[in-house]
């Protein structure tokens, strides 16, 4: 089976691994290069998806993917009471480097620079960490890729006044799907260099309308090949490509023995 992992580099509430995704990823790629599973990037789950690449070569894959696009995901931080944390990026290279063996993930990233400046104002600590300035660095390198997390993700931060808001199942026609999708993925490439290839629903919502009509209508003029959800479950040939499932770290599994079981598929 292949499986597609997420984490969040900016929720973090100690230094455990059932607080802080920078500790429990750390522990998770020991676990991997323990048990041997490749990590293969999310273009190869639509490579299979293609016909370009045999299916029977990503059993046991893993694939990365980090939500929300937190400077953390990059670079190292000095967070607020908690001392330095590694930035997921060095973690990926100093798997590479142990087990010489390929890792890397994709962020999915807020497009607007001010929705994303309201949203570290009042979420996180007015430090800046929800920039854009190393996703040019990142999306020409070979360590993350930079894919779309929607124009504003719907989130409350953005107008706290607006009670629809940080709800992304509302996104139910063409107009507001326009306004989240192909304006996100024009603004990332803007930003990057590279258009985002990969879309993960803010929230893990969707209405209908968007993942059944508008992404395979539209989503190849916009050089998206699939985007994922945050249903967990096992990625085959019958998935939906435009409703992937991903295992959530701290969500569906809280420790490294419940994530081997989940890899052995004795998860719950």
């Amino acid at each position: 089976m292949t499986v597609i992992l997420t984490y969040h580099s900016q929720i973090l509430s100690g230094n455990e691994y059932a607080n802080n995704d920078h500790v429990a990823l750390a522990a998770d790629l020991l676990l991997l290069g323990e048990l041997g599973r490749p990590i293969v990037p999310l273009a190869a789950l639509f490579d299979a998806f293609d016909g370009r690449r045999d299916w029977a070569s990503l059993l046991g894959a893993v694939v990365l993917t980090f939500d929300d696009g937190a400077d953390l995901d990059w670079r190292d931080v000095e967070y607020p009471g908690l001392g330095i944390q590694p930035g997921f990026a060095g973690l990926l290279r100093g798997h590479r480097h142990t087990t010489g063996r390929p890792a890397m993930a994709s962020s999915f990233v807020i497009a607007s620079r001010s929705a994303r400046e309201a949203m570290d104002r009042r979420s996180l600590f007015d430090r800046g960490w929800l920039s854009d300035d190393w996703w040019r660095e990142a999306a020409a390198g070979d360590v993350i890729s930079i894919e779309s997390h929607g124009f504003d993700h719907d989130h409350p931060d953005v107008n706290p006044n607006d009670p629809r808001r940080g709800n992304f199942a509302r996104v139910d026609d063409a107009a507001q799907c326009a306004a989240q999708i192909d304006a996100a993925s024009a603004e990332i490439e803007r930003l990057s260099g590279f258009a985002p290839q990969a879309f993960a629903y803010p929230y893990g919502q969707s209405s209908a309308y968007l993942r059944q009509q508008y992404l395979p209508r539209e989503g190849q003029r916009l050089g998206l090949r699939g985007a994922v959800s945050t249903e967990p479950g096992v990625v085959n040939s019958q998935s939906d490509r435009w409703w992937l499932p991903r295992y959530v770290c701290n969500r569906d599994w809280r420790s490294v023995d419940e994530l081997r079981a989940l890899l052995d598929g004795r998860g719950d």
